[in-house]
């Protein structure tokens, strides 16, 4: 036991860590040791008085027991603790050698004592203490020997194992171990080490030559990157720069970089953005880590780099350097440029986008989504888009869409669907799948406008087609159709079809003196009206302007056409309330009968319209059939109009001149213009047989133009022969309601170089009766000209005393109707005089047209008229033939002064 302690101890004191167990075994021992020497002091107490063996044993306790115990329980403390052995091997050899020593002084001592005494009991406490004694010495030889023995064969070579093994752990394989052939456990631990190194020196070797695969692999990848790379060191280096990163930087810096070249080592005092760049390095190498975007121009192109700076970092945490990792994302950011203008069409464009995942519910919806069915984005995320459904939908359509899309394929058609108020709208749609990378449907889409106001625009379109907007009665297109079948049905129940065409009586005094609201209005009530007085079966249609047509589908007799034309008449007479005002209004209707006036609505359509006028011209407010005699003056309007449009073109139109003589002076002063129309059909066509159609149809706009221009140039030529003579035109009012009549007095005036003067223009007191301010400031400006006016047929039309005033005119012609009934009825004469009167009285010349006789002439003369005209001087003339009567002057001052044959003698 106490071997096994010394050797254990001895482990420890040349450098070994004990073990749990070693630890143990010594405290063990030395409890062994200590009650050894208590039996040594007991058997000497036994003894008796003996110094000398007291003496022994005291120095024994000293070395062995006090000294020794101190140094064992250090060197357990020591173990205990972790510590290295507190005593070095050397003192502890001395300590041994010490403690033998005083183990065989006690012995010596103890043999002497036996010696000396002669009882047998002594002798035998002798013997068991050299026994004890024999014991300490074994003990003490042993353990010397263990130490040197352990020191020799164990503590040395682990010395030495334990240095190399300290080596090894320091990753230093330039160790020598030393060769052995020991079969025992310091062997074995000698060729593990062996091993060991061997060991280590390949896996440096494979670490070595996979660091060196690992680099060339991501040198090989770095390279192969579009992306930019580079790493400097601390000292601003470049440790890696790839490819890309020196292709990009030689742009920019106009210099090759390299590893191993200091960061603008070639090109600082070259490179304007160069602080920019190092700041960014110098800020990775603080240890920050930062993403940043850059730019440079490549000639027209900007390139924009999305860069990632960091530091870099040994196994021992320390900064060895930076990183800088940067993509080219130009192209991403023209993308997502593009996006966004993608997304804002998506997002704010009118169309209405929906996106579902695969099963059907929504994942989003648009602005224009909300704005169109009056959900939120919150009330339908999650939901099926059938929450839109009306229940209008055909089920087969919903399967149609839905093989469709799941198929892979886009399906168009149109619902009409429910908005969250309940309204319904019309939605135009496209839908459908996204695909995923398998091609599986991952989403499914929907684009959809509302097409509810395009589609009441086409329907509103379609019916204006067929209908009248105003009153949405049948307009001549459906009006046509529906005469078409009546008919054709006529015809298979062999009956006959009226066809009413009504004009309402003075229709335009309403729109132009009440204005257009009030003229649509009455014109909705008197559509009303006539619908009322027709079957079901039958049709009012509205031709246009406040003419309107009645079909009356399958008439047996023409009582039935009697009685319904009698009650629009009756209906019609009832006076019309409208914003307060009361209205009387009459129709004139004309009628034309299938088959009896015709077989086509074309044809019927033209022969009502005949009557209708026929119906007019019996007084209005009635109606009329048509007769062959209306279709022959249609014919002959016709046949006119047509005429007169080639007329101008053909210079058919000639002006014949009738003079005007001044009654006093017993001269002429002047001749009035009066046109003719030298039609190659018709010959002489007199005024009022054209000058209505040409008034009706717009024409007498460029027939009156002419007219001013022939008259003036005329005029001018006369003045060569008289200076003084006036010519005298004609204007009708349309000239003056569409026709620019200033300026077509300017240019007549202006072509012919005549004075102003010696132009008169005769108006109509009708002219002045609508738009009179307007028309009043032209006659202004026609005075301002220096032109004459005169009002012709005065007395005949309104002969408003105010506008007379207004007019401020230099003539008043006292229409023919007065003066040929002057010689047979006082009125007459009464009328005449007061128009004379008048006209002095108001600073004008009165002028009688229409003398025939010299009894009329002496009338108007009597009556103190100034001017006369009239076929009892001459009729109308040619301008070539005006010369030679201007010849005759004494004959026409002898009919002045009365004298008989004197006119024959003129006329002739």
């Amino acid at each position: 036991m106490n071997g096994i302690r010394a050797a254990n101890l001895a482990v420890f004191v040349y450098g070994e860590d004990f073990a749990g167990d070693r630890v143990t075994t010594v405290t063990e021992e030395s409890g062994a040791v200590a009650l050894l020497a208590k039996q040594l002091e007991k058997m000497v107490g036994d003894l008796g008085d003996q110094p000398k063996l007291v003496n022994a044993l005291a120095s024994m306790r000293t070395t062995l027991m006090i000294e020794g115990e101190q140094r064992f329980r250090s060197i357990i403390n020591a173990a205990r603790e972790g510590r290295p052995c507190p005593i070095p091997a050397v003192e502890w050899h001395k300590w041994v050698r010490s403690a033998l020593d005083s183990s065989l002084v006690l012995r010596d001592a103890a043999l002497d004592v036996a010696h000396d005494q002669s009882s047998s009991l002594f002798q035998d406490t002798v013997v068991n203490l050299v026994f004890a004694l024999t014991s300490l010495i074994v003990v003490a030889i042993v353990f010397a020997g263990t130490v040197f023995r352990v020191n020799k064969m164990v503590i040395h070579p682990l010395t030495v194992l334990t240095g190399l093994v300290r080596r090894l752990a320091n990753n230093d394989l330039t160790i020598s171990i030393p060769r052995t052939t020991r079969e025992d456990e310091i062997g074995e631990l000698t060729k593990a080490i062996v091993v060991f190194r061997e060991n280590a020196i390949q896996v440096e070797r494979l670490e070595a030559e996979l660091h060196a695969t690992q680099q060339a692999h991501i040198l090989s990848i770095t390279n192969a990157l579009p992306d930019i790379v580079a790493v400097l060191d601390t000292d601003l280096r470049y440790v890696v720069c790839n490819p890309a990163y020196v292709g990009c930087f030689q742009k920019i810096f106009g210099e090759h970089i390299e590893p191993g070249m200091l960061f603008l080592e070639k090109t600082a005092a070259n490179l304007p953005r160069s602080g920019e760049f190092e700041n960014k390095w110098r800020k990775a190498l603080s240890g920050e880590n930062f993403s940043t975007e850059w730019k440079y121009d490549e000639g027209v192109n900007e390139i924009t780099y999305d860069s990632h700076y960091g530091p870099i970092f040994n196994a021992n945490g320390e900064l060895i350097g930076a990183f800088h990792i940067g993509r080219d994302i130009t192209q991403r950011k023209k993308d997502e440029l593009e996006l966004r203008k993608l997304s804002m069409v998506v997002e704010q464009g009118p169309m209405t986008v929906v996106v579902t995942d695969a099963k059907g519910n929504i994942q989003y919806v648009n602005k224009a989504f909300t704005e169109t069915t009056g959900y939120q984005l919150d009330e339908v995320l999650g939901k099926n888009p059938r929450i839109l459904s009306s229940g209008m939908t055909p089920a087969n359509e919903y399967s149609s869409l839905w093989t469709q899309v799941r198929s892979g394929r886009p399906w168009t058609g149109r619902f009409r669907n429910k908005k969250k108020n309940g309204g319904f709208y019309w939605e135009d749609a496209v839908i459908f799948p996204i695909l995923d990378d398998t091609g599986s449907i991952d989403h499914i889409a929907a684009i959809k406008q509302d097409v509810t106001k395009r589609l009441e625009a086409e329907e509103h379109i379609a019916f204006l087609a067929s209908h009248d907007e105003l009153t949405r009665l049948p307009n001549r297109l459906l009006s046509r159709d529906r005469m078409e079948q009546s008919m054709a049905n006529a015809h298979r129940e062999n009956c006959k079809v009226a066809l009413f065409f009504i004009d309402l009586d003075r229709f335009k005094w309403v729109n132009d003196s009440l204005g257009h609201l009030v003229g649509d209005a009455l014109l909705r009530m008197a559509a009303e009206r006539i619908k009322d007085c027709i079957r079901e079966a039958d049709t009012l249609g509205r031709q246009g302007g406040d003419e309107f047509l009645v079909i009356l589908s399958c008439v047996d007799d023409f009582n039935v056409v009697n009685r319904v034309a009698t009650r629009i008449l009756e209906q019609m007479a009832d006076p019309f309330f409208i914003d307060g005002v009361e209205l009387f209004l009459s129709v004139s209707i004309g009628v034309s009968v299938y088959p009896d006036n015709g077989r086509d609505f074309d044809t019927l359509l033209k022969r009502a319209d005949s009557a209708m006028y026929l119906a007019k011209d019996s007084g209005r407010n009635t109606y009329r059939f048509f007769t062959e005699q209306s279709n022959i003056d249609a014919n002959e309007y016709v046949s006119i109009l047509g005429g007169l449009r080639k007329a101008l073109e053909r210079n058919e139109f000639v002006l014949h001149y009738q003079p005007q003589i001044d009654l006093a002076a017993g001269q002429v002063v002047g001749f009035e213009a009066l046109i003719r129309w030298n039609s190659p059909q018709q010959g002489l066509v007199p005024p009022r047989v054209f000058i209505p159609v040409a008034e009706d149809s717009g024409l007498i706009i460029k027939i009156g133009e002419w007219v001013l221009q022939e008259a003036c140039l005329q005029a001018a030529k006369w003045q060569s022969i008289c200076s003084h003579l006036v010519v005298a035109v004609n204007l009708s009012a349309f000239q003056f309601k569409r026709g620019n009549i200033l300026q077509c007095v300017q240019d007549a005036l202006t072509n012919a170089n005549l004075d102003p003067s010696l132009l008169e223009l005769e108006l109509t007191e009708s002219i002045l009766i609508k738009d009179t301010d307007n028309i009043l400031a032209t006659i202004k400006d026609l005075k301002a000209l220096g032109v004459r006016l005169s009002i012709d047929d005065f007395g005949t039309g309104y002969s408003s005393l105010t506008y007379l005033r207004q007019f401020n005119a230099d003539k008043l012609k006292i229409d023919q109707s007065f003066v040929r009934g002057a010689p047979h009825n006082a009125d007459d004469n009464t009328i005449i005089r007061a128009i004379a009167q008048m006209a002095r009285e108001m600073g004008m010349k009165s002028i009688a047209e229409g003398v025939e006789d010299a009894e009329t002439l002496d009338i108007v003369r009597r009556h103190g008229c100034d001017e006369v005209q009239g076929y009892y001087f001459a009729k109308p003339m040619p301008a070539d033939d005006v010369t030679d009567f201007l010849a005759k002057a004494t004959p026409l001052i002898r009919i002045l002064n009365g004298a008989s044959g004197a006119a024959e003698e003129v006329r002739q």
